[in-house]
């Protein structure tokens, strides 16, 4: 991705388009400034890292716009000064419970959604609500 920084827009673009259209999810917008910010992102992996940022983020970002700080904490390593997580910067456990908590809120606590907008299984989704102690049916009463 590094060398062809031209082409994230495009990619990202047709990536939110992508996962919205398949999961039923309304379009996201992308601002500019979110471009900014993966275009300048120092991407170590491929193609399919944009793709799982992308997809991650929209299950986090709100008002249906995807800004810099809906990307998983462990993918904005320069907002972070230690790789040890600080009261800045959220530990890979907290954020995904956070995205299991906003896909539930999303699909009204309907968990086989849940799963699908998350891209797991709903064996996996049924593990991890357990170990993080996520009650989802308050989730359901609240919709």
């Amino acid at each position: 991705m590094r060398e062809r920084r031209p082409d994230i827009p495009l990619l990202a673009e047709h990536f939110a388009r992508q996962f919205c259209s398949q999961h039923n999810v309304p379009p996201v917008s992308i601002p500019q400034a979110t471009m900014d910010w993966l275009s300048d992102y120092p991407w170590p992996g491929n193609v399919r890292e944009l793709k799982n940022a992308i997809e991650g983020g929209i299950v986090l970002c709100r008002d249906n716009t995807l800004m810099p700080e809906d990307f998983h904490p462990a993918d904005i390593q320069d907002s972070c000064d230690m790789p040890v997580a600080d009261e800045n910067c959220l530990s890979l456990e907290e954020s995904e419970k956070n995205t299991i908590l906003r896909a539930l809120e999303q699909t009204g606590g309907i968990q086989k959604e849940a799963a699908e907008v998350l891209g797991i299984s709903r064996r996996a989704i049924h593990y991890k609500i357990k170990k993080y102690g996520i009650d989802a049916g308050s989730i359901k009463a609240r919709h």
